[in-house]
């Protein structure tokens, strides 16, 4: 099907099940991207040069726990006929109307690491169908999309953009966990596109998968920037808590309290402190906007700020609770390795930082996360038996918010203990109702041992 130049056909083509839809990357952005448009009607080609995680999802096992509704869609589109996986992106290519592009973009020195995408793009190139589209998800720099991606595909002889294939960007907006009630039902899709026909496409086309809309961009930059700034107003209110509590600690009052006595003004938006930011997302964004503003001549002091204030929270709780032990009683317990509750992504965790600030102020630790499976970190090992990991601690510290861990009570980590140890909730999950002020320690908090 001519995308570029039929836009208007491409609701009945999806009804009928003649529209197929290539997904680079089959990570959690990309799975879920495919699963949506698998549930669209559409046929879907999902690429990802990984044999293994290709083996998983051929086999009908569980890519996502987390996300069941991902791989159940997965399922029923081998049993229809309308899903095929593949680990050659150009071969996706050839047989494809729609190319969507959601592969892993981070860090590398310090600097933006564009060479998934410029890969993905590159085996597009090669063999893409004259009139396709072409669309980036992936939470880039802003131009990326033109001076990175559309010089790639133009590389194809005899192709030209907006008139051969067009070229569109449309960042993913999800959360962990619930993602693909995220894509159909929750939030807006913002889109722009190369020019006029590659935007009127990627808009008609996202308009079939989100209830919510579709909010058109004027330019490529302006749909890449939006993505980023979602990330550092995220960064730099977490910084901002984060400040506040370490305020608290000193003054004497509680953070928590007074966060919610302050978020009753309609007008205000505390939010929660915690041990640092992790994830592939929140902590890369400001980075990017960092970056790009040093290359145009811009200063953003506060969002610099906010990102080295986030980074240094590891070595703040580790020192705060540590300092609470003896130099014998130095057994730590950490519970949580994933960046978030409830998921098994553990991609820039603050945990493993929280690891090495513990490793270097000489402390015994034993790690535990019910999602993240590992048998080891940082040198320390990771074990799956809460019970056995608590055996003989001194300290148990609350790294990530799981809703497993809300459910504890002291008497419960006494008991596996082994007697009295101390219990520090990084992240404001525990119900302190459950727990003995003597023995309970809370970021924000003052400690009063007594």
């Amino acid at each position: 099907m001519d995308v570029l130049n039929g836009f208007h056909e491409i609701g009945g083509s999806v009804k009928e099940g003649k529209l197929v839809v290539a997904v680079y990357g089959a990570g959690r952005v990309g799975a879920t991207i495919a699963a949506a448009w698998l549930r669209a009607g559409a046929k879907v080609i999902l690429a990802d040069i990984d044999p293994k995680r290709i083996g998983v999802i051929s086999s009908g096992g569980d890519l996502f726990p987390d996300e069941p509704k991902v791989d159940e869609t997965f399922r029923s589109g081998f049993r229809a006929g309308r899903f095929a996986v593949t680990t050659s992106p150009s071969q996706a290519a050839s047989a494809s109307d729609v190319n969507i592009v959601a592969v892993p973009v981070g860090l590398k020195a310090g600097r933006p690491d564009l060479s998934s995408v410029r890969e993905a793009f590159s085996a597009i190139a090669e063999r893409m169908q004259r009139g396709c589209l072409n669309v980036l998800e992936t939470s880039v720099p802003p131009g990326t999309t033109r001076k990175v991606v559309l010089p790639i595909l133009l590389r194809r002889e005899g192709f030209e953009v907006e008139r051969d294939f067009g070229l569109a960007y449309s960042p993913e907006r999800i959360f962990e966990g619930r993602s693909l009630q995220d894509l159909e039902e929750n939030y807006v899709k913002v889109a722009g596109g190369v020019g006029p026909k590659s935007t009127r496409a990627v808009v008609e086309l996202y308009s079939l998968v989100a209830k919510k809309g579709v909010l058109t961009m004027s330019t490529l930059e302006a749909a890449e920037t939006e993505k980023l700034f979602e990330g550092v107003y995220r960064d730099v209110n977490i910084a901002l808590a984060n400040e506040l509590a370490m305020v608290c600690e000193r003054t004497g009052v509680d953070y928590w309290e007074v966060m919610k006595a302050a978020n009753s003004q309609p007008f205000c938006h505390l939010h929660r402190p915690g041990p640092g930011v992790g994830g592939a997302c929140i902590p890369v964004y400001p980075v990017f906007v960092m970056d790009a503003a040093k290359e145009a001549g811009a200063r953003v002091p506060l969002t610099s700020t906010a990102r080295e204030l986030n980074l240094s929270m590891p070595k703040h709780v580790a020192s705060l609770a540590v300092s609470l032990l003896g130099k014998e009683e130095r057994k730590v317990a950490l519970l949580g390795l994933a960046f978030r509750g409830n998921v098994n992504d553990d991609r820039l965790s603050p945990s493993y930082e929280l690891l090495k600030e513990l490793k270097k102020l000489g402390c015994d630790v034993v790690a535990h996360d019910p999602f993240v499976r590992r048998e080891s970190a940082e040198g320390f090992a990771v074990v799956a038996d809460l019970k056995r990991v608590l055996k003989g601690r001194k300290l148990a510290l609350v790294a990530t918010d799981h809703e497993e861990y809300s459910k504890l009570s002291y008497e419960e980590l006494k008991e596996w203990a082994g007697g009295d140890l101390l219990v520090y909730d990084g992240r404001g999950v525990l119900d302190w109702s459950k727990f003995p002020r003597d023995r309970l320690v809370r970021l924000g908090v003052p400690y009063r041992p007594s």
